[in-house]
């Protein structure tokens, strides 16, 4: 099957830095995400959250184990899900963090993966999407606030 993509971009009004001690902490991600539980499962080798490390993310009774394969501070995360249980392989998703020259971040999400029931992969676009637009917007707010960002806007 064919390689999907999907991608988001949000303005932040935070700095690249402080949006990226958020996203590379793991365990940040309970607190501004929608997950009820990301862990770091293992350490990389060479530092703790970098390359090689591995993430548990839950939800409900979706599981992601995910694997760091790109840890670039603070420009660019990218991980390969290793184990889920969405009905997709090869889903890997990568955060860019540019600099505003008027001030603040760009935070571009993009999720690629393969879906393996044949005519899902609308469907999947269009959740991915809505899910990595949330996950933008609460990483932007909590970055810029420093509080979880509400569930309605």
């Amino acid at each position: 099957m064919a390689t999907r993509t999907v991608d988001v971009v949000r303005p932040c009004a935070a700095s690249r830095e402080v949006v990226w001690e958020l996203l590379a902490d793991v365990s940040t991600w309970s607190e501004w995400g929608l997950f009820d539980e990301a862990r770091l499962e293992s350490a990389g080798p060479d530092q703790p959250q970098g390359v090689g490390a591995r993430r548990l993310l839950r939800t409900g009774r979706m599981r992601n184990l995910e694997e760091i394969f790109v840890h670039e501070p603070p420009h660019r995360l990218a991980w390969l899900v290793i184990k889920g249980t969405l009905p997709v392989r090869n889903h890997r998703s990568e955060v860019q963090l540019t600099e505003i020259p008027t001030g603040g971040t760009e935070i571009w999400w993009r999720s690629s993966y393969e879906a393996k029931i044949f005519g899902t992969g609308w469907m999947l676009d269009k959740n991915l999407k809505l899910i990595l637009a949330d996950a933008a917007r609460r990483l932007a707010v909590r970055a810029e606030t420093g509080a979880p960002a509400a569930d309605d806007d």
